[in-house]
């Protein structure tokens, strides 16, 4: 590499164009053109071709595209800019040995917060199954109204269990309070300000499996988390529970909760995100009734798209100019390079 190198950054994913505008002010901006995520091998013959000195993706890779060996395949790199909370898709201790920054961005908080309400609003209210019977033409049958077909139950004055009570999960609970719903969560860090401000419980989490009549999903996808939601936990639930999962699809055993809607030991979820992700087209958790599934959309939101790749691109700059970004998925890289705090007007 000549050392006139002038600065390339590869964007994985599509990025809007107000955060591309910042990227190209800074360096040479090269965008995936193939319409998909790239997989590793593909990601490490960029790499080798490239020779990118930051990585920028706008969400969540389906792949663990930021591995060790597409970390050490690029030579140049000093930032992986991610735009979201979640980071299985990154090895952050090659990265971290490296010196390379890796960012992120916690806009889209309230909006996944909104998309979890939302959800247990739809299920406790049977909106979907509604909405596609008046649009079948099923408004009535025979002249009696359908409406008793569609009974649903009370949010407000009913208890949420909340388990992960960061910034999404905090952002639920103040959600509830506004529906006077009592509030249980399980975390491993005691949020008492939370506690005062919301009259939040903390609870074990059989106790929150036992207590609860909806269920939140908050976690983050790390070993101690994965598959917390198992076969013991669905059997733990009330027989009236709603789940409902707005963080990682690997939080949950698939096959279990299959089993706890197929057999109704619990009585609805709803799922914006699933394990594996997609779903194949012959999954039977796809033939349930008693299920809601989308497409992994919580924090996408026109308002949180448009700021999040401005702050995006904003961080992976201010590290390519030599300036920390406030918010770094391994703050331990600091001991290893350095860097001071950006200043205001360096962006």
């Amino acid at each position: 590499m000549s050392t006139d190198h002038r600065l390339r950054i590869y964007v994985t994913q599509p990025i809007l164009p107000e955060g591309k505008a910042i990227l190209e002010r800074a360096a040479e901006v090269i965008v995936n053109s193939i319409g998909r995520p790239l997989t590793e091998e593909e990601m490490i013959i960029q790499a080798s071709v490239l020779e990118a000195d930051a990585y920028v993706g706008p969400f969540a890779e389906p792949n663990r595209i930021f591995s060790r060996r597409v970390i050490d395949a690029s030579k140049n790199l000093k930032v992986i800019g991610w735009g979201g909370l979640s980071f299985e898709h990154i090895d952050l201790d090659a990265a971290t040995e490296r010196g390379i920054y890796v960012t992120y961005t916690d806009i889209s908080c309230p909006s996944v917060a909104d998309h979890a309400f939302a959800l247990m609003l739809c299920v406790a209210k049977r909106l979907i199954a509604a909405n596609e019977a008046v649009h079948q033409g099923r408004w009535e049958r025979e002249g009696v109204f359908l409406n008793l077909n569609f009974i649903g139950r009370d949010v407000h004055h009913k208890t949420v269990g909340i388990v992960g009570l960061g910034r999404i999960g905090g952002g639920v609970a103040r959600r509830a309070k506004g529906y006077d719903m009592r509030i249980l969560y399980y975390d491993q860090v005691r949020r008492n300000d939370l506690e005062e401000e919301l009259g939040a419980i903390a609870v074990s989490f059989e106790e929150l499996l036992r207590g609860s009549d909806y269920i939140v999903c908050c976690l983050p996808l790390i070993p101690q988390t994965r598959r917390i939601f198992d076969k013991k936990a669905f059997e733990t639930m009330k027989r009236t529970c709603t789940f409902i999962n707005v963080s990682r699809g690997g939080c949950v055993d698939t096959a279990a909760l299959y089993e706890a809607l197929r057999s109704r030991q619990i009585e609805m979820a709803a799922l914006d995100v699933i394990d594996p992700e997609p779903f194949p087209s012959d999954h039977p958790l796809l033939k349930l009734e008693n299920v809601i599934l989308v497409p992994h959309i919580a924090g996408v939101t026109q308002e949180c798209r448009a700021l999040s790749h401005v702050v995006l691109a904003e961080d992976t700059v201010s590290i390519l100019k030599g300036f920390a970004s406030p918010k770094l998925h391994n703050p331990e890289v600091l001991k290893v390079r350095p860097l001071p705090p950006r200043e205001p007007a360096e962006v």
